[in-house]
């Protein structure tokens, strides 16, 4: 009996979010556009905001994240970090990074955005 082993399907590319409105308390992230072709694979859709540039686990040493379920994820669309727990710091550099999680447990993470807090007082 023959039988043909499917390849899983790649990754998608994420775009890095842009933000607007840094603040001593946090930042508004702005979701990038959905990958194209992927909406079969697709299982959850998140960002994080970590102090390390690199990649996380989803999400080991977040001071704020947010997660959708990838066909409810409001594409496009701007999230302020004050709208969930934040534990960082004013005056601080913070990454943000969305990411994807696939149907097959596999996770894409888009470039890092570097922003800082304001500062309080001074």
């Amino acid at each position: 009996t023959e039988f043909t082993t499917l390849s899983l399907p790649d990754l998608p590319v994420l775009a890095a979010p842009t933000l607007t409105g840094v603040t001593s308390a946090g930042v508004t992230v702005v979701l990038p556009s959905q990958p194209a072709g992927f909406s079969d694979y697709g299982a959850i859709v998140g960002y994080a905001i970590t102090a390390s540039s690199s990649a996380p686990s989803w999400c080991d040493g977040c001071v704020n994240s947010n997660s959708w379920n990838y066909s409810e994820t409001p594409w496009g669309s701007m999230f302020a970090s004050s709208g969930s727990s934040w534990s960082g710091e004013p005056g601080t550099t913070y990454y943000v990074r969305v990411a994807i999680k696939d149907v097959f447990d596999r996770w894409a993470w888009s470039d890092p955005t570097e922003f800082t807090t304001l500062s309080i007082g001074g």
